[in-house]
């Protein structure tokens, strides 16, 4: 949908890990308004949830970076982690306002879902490691694209859009 963007952010160990903490969001803007927001968390709570208090404050707001911090904020407010092996309760829940804050400034830049459509070759997608906004979260482990990294910079698709 025209106007519509998403950003997903994942903070893991190592490949194939379970998340640590990872965010995901859906937005829809009108221009530079931010008319619909939805702000969803997994492994910060007993199961995955939707940040409502985060997004009911974002809707209606042009989005800025003092913004982003205040739902950053109410996210982990709303968190309830499990200490384990991962992380401690308070090291958790500041990951979940990381992966949420990286998250909402991806989204934006996704307008449409024009990145990560496979080009070229069945299978490939065509970005490069210069584009700082398909690589904004790599190192986090998140990508735009359901896949894997082959290590060339490229990434194996399974879903596209």
């Amino acid at each position: 949908v025209a106007g519509s963007g998403c950003g997903y952010s994942k903070l893991k160990r190592k490949t194939g890990d379970y998340a640590t903490a990872a965010a995901a969001v859906q937005l829809q803007l009108s221009g530079d308004v931010c008319s619909n927001i939805t702000i969803s968390l997994t492994n910060v709570a007993p199961c995955s949830f939707i940040a409502t208090d985060a997004s009911e404050y974002l809707a209606g707001k042009i989005i800025d970076e003092s913004l982003i911090s205040e739902a950053a904020e109410k996210v982990m407010a709303a968190c309830d982690p499990a200490e384990d092996l991962r992380g401690d309760i308070e090291y958790k829940t500041s990951m979940a306002g990381e992966m949420a804050r990286r998250a909402i400034r991806q989204a934006p830049g996704d307008r449409g879902g024009r990145r990560g459509r496979p080009r070229g070759r069945k299978g490939r997608v065509g970005f490069k490691k210069s584009d700082p906004h398909a690589f904004a979260n790599r190192d986090a482990g998140s990508y735009r694209v359901a896949g894997r990294s082959r290590g060339d910079g490229l990434f194996t698709v399974r879903n596209a859009y």
